[in-house]
C-alpha cells in the first residue's frame, strides 16, 4: 500500500508540474481557476495532492515500522517467557513421590491398587 501512495505522489507531481509549466511558460489559461481578478493554475492543486500523498506514504511507513518493532518486541518477550518456563521445568527434581504408582503400596493390607 505504501508504494501506491508513492506512485500517486509522483503522478500528481508530474500533473502539477505540467500544468504549472503550461500556465507560467506557455501562458495558457485553460487549466485555471478564476478567483477574484486572477487566474490560479490547477497545477497548485496537483502539487498539493502530491504533498498529501507523500505525507500518507511517510505516515504509512512510520506506522509499519512501529508495528514491526512491536511485533518483534512481543516475540522476544514470548521467547524469554518460554525460556523461563523451560528453566523452571528443568530445575524440578523429578516426579513427586506421592504420585508414584509404580511401586507397591506402603501398607500391604490395602491390597492391590485398582486399575
Amino acid at each position: 500500500m505504501a508504494a501506491f501512495y508513492l506512485v500517486m505522489a509522483f503522478l500528481w507531481l508530474v500533473v502539477g508540474a505540467v500544468l504549472l509549466a503550461n500556465y507560467y511558460v506557455l501562458g495558457g489559461t485553460v487549466w485555471t481557476l478564476p478567483l477574484g481578478g486572477t487566474n490560479i493554475s490547477l497545477g497548485w492543486f496537483g502539487l498539493a495532492l502530491a504533498a498529501y500523498n507523500l505525507v500518507r506514504w511517510w505516515s504509512f511507513r512510520v506506522a509499519w515500522r512501529q508495528q514491526t518493532a512491536l511485533t518483534d518486541a512481543v516475540r522476544r518477550r514470548e521467547a524469554q517467557i518460554a525460556a523461563k518456563r523451560r528453566e523452571v521445568r528443568e530445575e524440578a527434581d523429578g516426579p513427586n513421590p506421592a504420585f508414584d504408582f509404580s511401586s507397591p503400596p506402603a501398607n500391604p493390607e490395602q491390597g492391590e491398587r485398582p486399575s
